[in-house]
């Protein structure tokens, strides 16, 4: 499809000129963005950007965690988790809240909580690294299909109108299959965007809406639109 321009910003000293034009590629309903969730962009050289603006509270953000640290405490985490944390100023709270620890009990699981105006799903990321994904490139499709569809599930509970996902099991828990996520994160976009609007009475809704795949780091956007698109 044509690309779809993004929100044309004006932030003087905080976004460089050869960012202001950037756009989110248009891939069915899926974006591919070239920024985090919070609407920064990290460059090859190391360097931050808020290259798109901060979610407001028609956004809702992704958060694929563990499923150990979803049922403990905020607190400590680095990384995408660690940076979302303290944007939502709950990186300090002993522990999360009662009804995600509830509802999160085993990994692909996911819910949708509002800190203050900020919707958040937080999502079980499945661990690749556990054995029963050792060269089982199929478990792994199935179960990234699963955590996506959840996510879509508590989103259009949210009755909001953009999402911002992350890679769910990038980093550390994509174990041996790093080179191989791209591919399997946007066949199991597909599946379960498919699944979701089969399955789900107000599914139509999603047509409406902005779904972006934030890639924060630049050196990974290339690989996830070549996938994607």
């Amino acid at each position: 499809g044509e690309p779809k321009p993004t929100q044309e910003l004006n932030l003087p000293g905080q976004v460089d000129d050869t960012h202001t034009q950037l756009q989110a590629k248009q891939s069915g309903v899926i974006l591919v963005a070239p920024w985090g969730v919070l609407g920064k962009r990290r460059s090859a050289g190391g360097q931050d950007r808020q290259t798109a603006p901060e979610p407001d509270a028609n956004t809702v953000i992704v958060d694929p965690a563990g499923l150990a640290f979803l049922q403990g405490s905020p607190a400590g985490a680095g990384g995408a988790a660690g940076a979302i944390y303290r944007w939502l100023g709950i990186i300090s709270q002993p522990h999360f809240p009662d009804e995600v620890k509830d509802a999160v009990k085993e990994e692909m699981q996911a819910k949708l909580h509002v800190y203050g105006k900020y919707p958040v799903i937080h999502v079980a990321a499945p661990d690749l690294r556990d054995l029963v994904y050792d060269n089982q490139p199929d478990e792994v499709l199935e179960a990234l299909t699963i955590a996506y569809r959840n996510t879509f599930v508590e989103f259009l509970a949210s009755k909001k109108t953009r999402l911002r996902m992350l890679p769910i099991s990038s980093g550390i828990f994509c174990g041996e299959y790093r080179e191989q996520l791209p591919e399997f994160t946007a066949k199991a976009l597909k599946r379960a965007l498919e699944e979701t609007v089969a399955t789900h009475p107000s599914a139509g809704h999603l047509k409406a809406c902005e779904l972006e795949l934030c890639l924060y780091k630049e050196e990974e956007l290339a690989t996830y639109e070549a996938a994607v698109g």
